[in-house]
């Protein structure tokens, strides 16, 4: 697949990133679980011969039914790049630049890469991603760019995408209605990127960046990144240190939300509805409500 790939990119790249003449290499790169599936993705980066450095990430998928993670995952990026594009983080992300389908076999897409070392575990580096973090979403999302959507909605968008059972649906939706006590709280949609982790941040030369933008959009409401790095940081146990970082983070885009249990738990149902089927899988209400509890307590 590699050479197709080089003879496409060529043609269509090569005067734009100015690499006709020049010598590629490329390198498949993959997590512990990347390609293990048909559905997971492969990528390959790309090297120009005479740099250490690769410029560009290639992505595609090892069946060619599983399409619609390659054009999903670029759409986001494309609405993404489209949000920055009048604002100064246009090196925070990666760029959308070229997707390929044949319609029958080979499917890839193409994306600037982002360069620097990951972040370390320290309170100063979570410091600093939150402040960077921040400053985007402030930046990108005021001024009415953004427009309000029930609380009782995201939780029923939530729930929609765990496969439950109907008494398991019924008994996660009482014990949320419980926590909402009847609250009408409308809440400003603001896309999230969805998979905020220290794995996903580097810092380099052009400052913080964040890769891995598939998931950008799938959940809009306002403060789930912030609970999600946070829960990979700390873990599991919400403390003060997740009030005070949301409290900031609310206050900073002028939103009328508290970090309050029914809050907490919508994250939490987000966070679920991520994770790989086989985690999923026998799920019961119970389960999820307990495991939500004791990371309250």
């Amino acid at each position: 697949m590699i050479p197709f790939i080089e003879k496409t990119i060529r043609k269509e790249l090569g005067g734009k990133y100015d690499f006709r003449d020049t010598k590629l290499c490329f390198l498949k790169f993959s997590t512990p679980s990347s390609g293990a599936g048909l559905n997971d993705k492969v990528l390959f980066f790309v090297f120009k011969d005479d740099e250490e450095e690769p410029f560009l990430v290639i992505k595609t998928v090892r069946n060619y039914e599983a399409k619609f993670v390659i054009e999903q995952g670029f759409s986001r990026l494309k609405q993404l790049n489209d949000l920055i594009q009048n604002i100064p983080y246009g090196k925070m992300f990666p760029h959308a630049v070229y997707l390929y389908d044949d319609g029958k076999e080979f499917i890839f897409s193409v994306e600037t890469t982002c360069h620097g070392k990951r972040v370390g575990r320290s309170e100063g580096d979570l410091r600093k991603i939150l402040e960077k973090y921040n400053d985007w979403q402030k930046d990108t999302f005021s001024g009415g760019k953004n427009f309000t959507y029930d609380i009782n909605n995201y939780y029923l968008d939530v729930i929609k995408t765990l496969d439950l059972k109907e008494k398991d649906h019924k008994e996660i939706t009482d014990y949320f209605l419980k926590l909402i006590s009847g609250k009408e709280i409308k809440v400003s949609r603001i896309p999230q990127h969805g998979d905020l982790t220290t794995d996903n941040i580097l810092i380099g030369r052009d400052g913080l960046s964040i890769v891995d933008c598939e998931r950008f959009g799938l959940v809009t409401l306002p403060g789930f990144d912030i609970f999600y790095i946070l829960s990979r940081f700390y873990g599991r146990k919400i403390d003060s240190r997740y009030s005070q970082a949301l409290d900031k983070y609310f206050q900073m885009l002028g939103i009328g939300l508290k970090p309050e249990p029914y809050l907490y738990f919508i994250y939490y149902l987000y966070d679920l509805s991520f994770k790989k089927e086989y985690a999923l899988k026998n799920k019961k209400a119970k389960d999820i409500i307990s495991d939500f509890e004791t990371s309250l307590n």
